[in-house]
């Protein structure tokens, strides 16, 4: 069985709502981030991916799209941006993570979802 963006998404909006504990936001956080992961991933150039291969996952999925257009630069800047608030829900355990640094990545997450569709 195989899964899609838009469930890793629709995970996160389940697991973040209400009145959650810290660990759930992270983890919604996470799936979030992944969702938005997953559709940079499909909407990337191949060529730009594999030139980059000296970099590792995630920086080379970014600097791909990076160098790709309009819409392709879009979802770059917004998974960056989720980029480093996953970071800070996954490894930065004893920081604060709180339901407004979840509210903000999942707001990533939808524009990269949304942006992904104008194509």
């Amino acid at each position: 069985m195989s899964v899609t963006p838009a469930e890793f998404l629709d995970l996160a909006e389940r697991l973040g709502a209400g009145d959650v504990t810290e660990i759930l936001l992270r983890t919604a956080a996470n799936r979030a981030y992944y969702a938005a992961y997953h559709t940079g991933l499909a909407a990337v150039d191949r060529t730009e991916y594999d030139k980059r291969g000296n970099l590792k996952f995630h920086a080379r999925l970014i600097a791909s799209l990076a160098a790709g257009d309009e819409r392709q630069r879009r979802i770059g800047t917004a998974l960056k941006k989720g980029r480093s608030l996953r970071a800070l829900a996954d490894y930065e355990i004893s920081a604060p993570f709180d339901r407004n640094h979840f509210t903000r990545l999942l707001g990533f997450a939808r524009n990269i979802a949304r942006y992904a569709q104008d194509a």
